[in-house]
This record gives C-alpha cells, sequence and structure tokens, in this order.
C-alpha cells in the first residue's frame, strides 16, 4: 500500500507518483507490506534492483547505513507487538541526493509512522520544510521511544516475575515468563547496538547539511541509544539472576520434599522391619505365641 505526502506551499497534502523525482518538491513515499509489483515501481524510480530491496526488508537484515549512486540507505531495526509476541522488524529509508524524495519501506503498520502521520498539518509541514533527513530523525526519535515504552513494560514484568519465583505457586510459567523475557532482551540489545551505529554514521555524513539545532538532535539519539543499551543489558543480567535463583527455589524446593520423604521412610521402617521379621518362616520365634 502507498501512502503519498508533499509540501505544497504553508502545508502538506496528497501526493501521487507524478510528484517524485522532480526538484524543489518534497515528496514522502510510504509503502507498507509491499509485493513485487510495489517493488518493482520503487526499482524503477530508485534504480535499486529488487532483489536487493528484498534483502534490506530481511527480517534477519542487520542494520546499516550506505551511499548510492543517487541514494542515501538507512535500514532501522524497530520493536513491533504481532500476535501478542514483541519482536524486532525492518524500516528502510531512502534518501535522494539530487531531489527531495524521501521513501519508507516496511512490512508491517508501524506505530512510530502512525504517530509521524498523526502530527497536526502545521507540525508536519514544519518537519517538511526542514527537509528529508529532518523527517528520517523524527521517525527514529518515535521508533526509539518505542523501545523505551517497550523496557519499561518488561522492567514491571520483571518486578512480577520476581514476585512469583519466591511465591508458592511458582510453577513453570515463570520459566516460560524468563525465557521469553530473555529472548525479547537479547533481540533488543543486538538491534540497540547496530541502531547505534547506524545513527553515528547519519551524524557524521550528513552533519554539515544539518543546522546546529538540529545536529544536536541527532546527538541526543545518539545518547539515547546508549540509554537503551545500557537498559537493555542490566535487564539481561537481571533476568539471569532471576533465572539463576528460580533453579535454586525449585532446587530448595526438591531438598524439602526429599526431606520429608525420608523422616516417613524412617518412620515406616521400624514396623515394616518388625513385619517383615515376623513374617518369615521360623520355628522359634521370640513372642510367636502369646
Amino acid at each position: 500500500m502507498f501512502k503519498i505526502k508533499r509540501l505544497l506551499g504553508n502545508k502538506v497534502v496528497e501526493g501521487s507518483f507524478v510528484d517524485l523525482n522532480k526538484k524543489n518538491i518534497f515528496v514522502w513515499l510510504d509503502i507498507i507490506n509491499p509485493n513485487d509489483l510495489d517493488l518493482h515501481k520503487v526499482s524503477n524510480l530508485t534504480q535499486i534492483v529488487v532483489s536487493d530491496l528484498k534483502d534490506y526488508l530481511d527480517y534477519n537484515r542487520r542494520p546499516t547505513f550506505f551511499q548510492l549512486k543517487d541514494y542515501s540507505v538507512v535500514v532501522i531495526s524497530v520493536p513491533i507487538l504481532e500476535n501478542e509476541k514483541i519482536s524486532t522488524s525492518t524500516l528502510i529509508a531512502l534518501l535522494s541526493k539530487k531531489t527531495n524524495d524521501f521513501i519508507t519501506i516496511h512490512r508491517q503498520n508501524l506505530n512510530s509512522i502512525d504517530k509521524i502521520n498523526s502530527y497536526t498539518n502545521e507540525k508536519l509541514t514544519q518537519c517538511f520544510k526542514k527537509g528529508p533527513v529532518y523527517l528520517l530523525y523524527r521517525i527514529m526519535d518515535e521508533i526509539f521511544s518505542e523501545y523505551f515504552s517497550y523496557l519499561d513494560n518488561i522492567s514491571d514484568e520483571l518486578n512480577n516475575v520476581e514476585a512469583k519465583i519466591f511465591s508458592k505457586d511458582a510453577d513453570k510459567g515463570v520459566l516460560n515468563k524468563i525465557f521469553k523475557i530473555k529472548k525479547i532482551l537479547i533481540y533488543f540489545y543486538k538491534s540497540l547496538l547496530a541502531n547505534r551505529d547506524v545513527v553515528y554514521s547519519i551524524e557524521n555524513e550528513f552533519g554539515t547539511l544539518l543546522k546546529k539545532e538540529d545536529l544536536i538532535e541527532f546527538r541526543r539519539l545518539y545518547s539515547d541509544l546508549n540509554e537503551l543499551t545500557d537498559l537493555s543489558s542490566t535487564y539481561r543480567e537481571i533476568i539471569s539472576s532471576n533465572l539463576e535463583s528460580y533453579m535454586s527455589h525449585v532446587s530448595n524446593n526438591l531438598n524439602i520434599t526429599m526431606k520429608k520423604l525420608s523422616a516417613w521412610g524412617a518412620l515406616i521402617l521400624v514396623p515394616t522391619l518388625i513385619a517383615g521379621l515376623y513374617g518369615m518362616n521360623f520355628k522359634f520365634m521370640p513372642a510367636l505365641v502369646w
């Protein structure tokens, strides 16, 4: 699905394909869940082969930033919630070097893109007037805000897990929850490290093209990513400690159960021994006849 917006005077309006590849017109082309026909249209527009576009959209694609002849390519890892599972997906941003075209491609509806589209026309116009690089910054800022939101939720889940570990009703559900959170944090940590490298590369590449206040915003993004990386690393250590605590708790409960069984076994041993002796086929046995 295509969504095209363009800057017309002092407002942002709906655009069309004929607006693309024209100088002095800022056009944002957003493509959601593209099929082969959509990718061929983008390929004809950007001269990037379809196979490369598919490779950029791959779920396992590492976030990166690189230059082509006519476009700067930014690949960003984005957190998504799909079927009640948190994972990461890929967003491609293509910035034209010859025109003001800005193209974003992604396979799922992204909250970060939806938030940009929900801006008031006045606020969106201000973003458009500052150019494609600034709009890229706004999108990345919304993406990293999502990471903060997800990590806040994970923090709450960690507190719940810690409370359940030492409760009497701790079961395998706690263990499954621990592994689920650990998996999410591993994905986040790898994605955030790569996203941080992307922001650093963008800052170096476009630093001379940005105003001082806009350059400061990209540096703030880099600081945010440092904080996110530290948070995810800290939470990974916490969840690993929780896993160790859970296993220790299970081991302690097993020891307590074994002690109880041993105590009952000791109590049953004496009458069992007596019954066993008197059940033997001996002719002479003390107290055999009363």
